[in-house]
């Protein structure tokens, strides 16, 4: 049956959305959903698909061959939230320009507060000795794992209170890992830049997610086809709502599918 929706670029989150992660199981059946909805879509539309992710690029194999394992290849890969890869045959491609302006922006942003941000990781380091650092050469200074989830929301609080109303940076937690990030290059952003890329207007982007950092693509401002799965966070569903998006009743890849059959199936 064809889609009665146009849907020109779907935007799906990885981690939490259409990868489960950790011992959750998740039925097969699920992505042969998705797959059998990417096609019948492009074939209708020629809608492309994005997997907008906050791993840093060197993950970008192990999430491929997640994908693959699937049958599932997308047209972009969006890494550190905002820089963009076309696959191009079997490879993917940097958008260069793009993705150096993202890496600046960051830098003057870390710049600004480098001593702060220092002093902050001492103290942390300090108090939870047993946290491991992500950081490194991802951008970002601050990330930590911790070894507890009561660890975790602890250090999260402490940061959105010491840098509440701070514009250059915003806290993000998922699970047991932490990070102070830099607000320059979002998945908002890289959104709107891949429906420009695209030609597609707004109305016609499709995008879901469940965590923190995927509240920016879930904006009107990015796209006019919200969602987000049944485990997604407090403040993911909250933004969901007030952009009167759809909310998924099944988890992950499940309610990736029930949300785009909601859409592609909604009139416009």
């Amino acid at each position: 049956m064809r889609p009665a929706r146009r849907i020109a670029l779907i935007g799906t989150d990885f981690d939490g959305t259409v990868f489960a992660g950790g011992d959750t199981m998740v039925s097969a059946e699920h992505y042969r959903a998705f797959r059998r909805q990417l096609q019948h879509l492009r074939g209708a539309f020629g809608t492309h698909w994005a997997v907008v992710t906050g791993r840093h690029v060197s993950a970008m194999p192990l999430l491929l061959n997640e994908l693959l394992m699937h049958g599932l290849s997308p047209d972009f890969m969006v890494m550190e939230d905002a820089r963009i890869y076309r696959r191009r045959g079997s490879r993917f491609r940097p958008f260069w320009w793009w993705n150096f302006s993202i890496w600046l922006r960051r830098r003057r942003q870390l710049a600004r507060h480098r001593e702060r941000v220092r002093a902050t990781m001492a103290s942390i380091q300090a108090e939870h000795p047993t946290a491991v650092s992500m950081g490194g050469n991802r951008m970002i200074d601050l990330w930590y794992e911790f070894d507890a989830d009561g660890a975790a929301v602890a250090v999260e609080r402490r940061l959105l209170d010491q840098f509440a109303g701070e514009t250059d940076f915003f806290v993000f937690r998922w699970g047991r890992e932490v990070c102070l990030a830099p607000t320059a290059g979002t998945k908002g952003e890289a959104v709107r830049r891949l429906a420009s890329e695209l030609g597609a207007h707004r109305r016609d982007v499709f995008t879901i997610g469940d965590g923190q950092n995927d509240i920016s693509m879930l904006d009107p401002v990015a796209a006019g086809l919200i969602a987000c799965v049944a485990n997604a966070q407090d403040e993911v569903r909250v933004a969901v709502e007030r952009a009167k998006g759809f909310i998924a009743s099944g988890q992950h890849i499940a309610g990736v599918v029930e949300a785009l059959h909601f859409y592609a199936q909604k009139k416009a």
